[in-house]
């Protein structure tokens, strides 16, 4: 295989492709050692990379506070339409687990927005602003194991 395939950050989604490649250009025997070698290797440069988490990866978003408040008006206003009739039970209900999924969403998508970049300094005194090294995004991110939503939780 060129270098050129392999030269890349390899997620789930690119290593599945990456073998399929192996198994279309080299034949199955050749294919099978090849991806039980990139097993290996994932295994020990995942030890030798140490990744662990602890409290400080998990990170609020600022904009929590606002989005949460946001909805809890909005099923306020809700609840006050149903106390006057102007909505039925089942339409207050519908409204209030859309008004909560919708801000569980919001939330995990500014908590994936901050956790992907992470603001570092260069030789010239410049903040800027890379992609995160962060042990919960790399884990998410790279599709192997978590998923935002299951962080978000």
């Amino acid at each position: 295989l060129p270098f050129s395939v392999l030269n890349k950050p390899l997620k789930k989604k690119e290593i599945s492709r990456l073998i399929n490649t192996a198994f279309r250009k080299c034949g199955l025997r050749a294919t099978v050692v090849f991806a039980d070698q990139l097993m290996q290797s994932g295994f020990r440069l995942a030890t030798r990379a140490g990744i662990s988490i602890c409290v400080d990866d998990m990170l609020v978003p600022p904009q929590k506070e606002t989005i949460v408040g946001d909805a809890a008006k909005k099923v306020k206003e809700y609840d006050r339409q149903y106390m006057s009739g102007l909505v039925t039970a089942q339409e207050r209900y519908n409204n209030v687990v859309d008004i909560w999924s919708a801000t569980s969403e919001a939330v995990g998508k500014a908590m994936m927005e901050q956790l992907s970049t992470e603001p570092v300094t260069d030789r010239d005194g410049k903040e800027t602003r890379q992609e995160s090294f962060n042990s919960i995004y790399m884990m998410a991110d790279s599709g192997a194991r978590g998923s935002a939503v299951q962080i978000r939780q």
